[in-house]
C-alpha cells in the first residue's frame, strides 16, 4: 500500500544494526535512555515492515553490542542473567 515504508524501514533496519550511529549508545546517555530508543525503534520497525524479524537473541546481542560497554561490564551483566540471551532481561539491568 504504501511503498515508501518498505525502503524507510530498510534504511531504519540498517541503521539499527550500526555499531556506531544514531541507534547506538551515544556519549552520556544513560543505559535506560539507551535501552528506550533503541525499544521504540524496534516498535517503529515493525509497524513500518510486520515482516520483520529478528530474534530475541539476536536482539538481545545487539543491545549489549552498541552500548559502549566495557568486557567486564557486559560479564557482569550476562552473569546476572545466567547468561540468556533475552532483550528484556537485559534492558531490566
Amino acid at each position: 500500500v504504501f511503498p515508501l515504508t518498505t525502503y524507510e524501514a530498510k534504511d531504519l533496519f540498517q541503521e539499527f544494526c550500526k555499531p556506531v550511529g544514531s541507534l547506538a549508545r551515544q556519549v552520556g546517555e544513560s543505559m535506560q535512555q539507551y535501552v528506550g530508543r533503541r525499544t521504540r525503534c524496534w516498535k517503529l520497525l515493525q509497524e513500518l515492515d510486520p515482516e520483520i524479524s529478528l530474534s530475541e537473541g539476536h536482539r538481545a546481542d545487539l543491545l549489549l553490542d552498541l552500548a559502549g560497554l566495557d568486557k567486564s561490564e557486559r560479564v557482569m551483566i550476562q552473569a546476572s542473567i545466567g547468561n540468556a540471551r533475552d532483550f528484556n532481561k537485559i534492558a531490566d539491568r
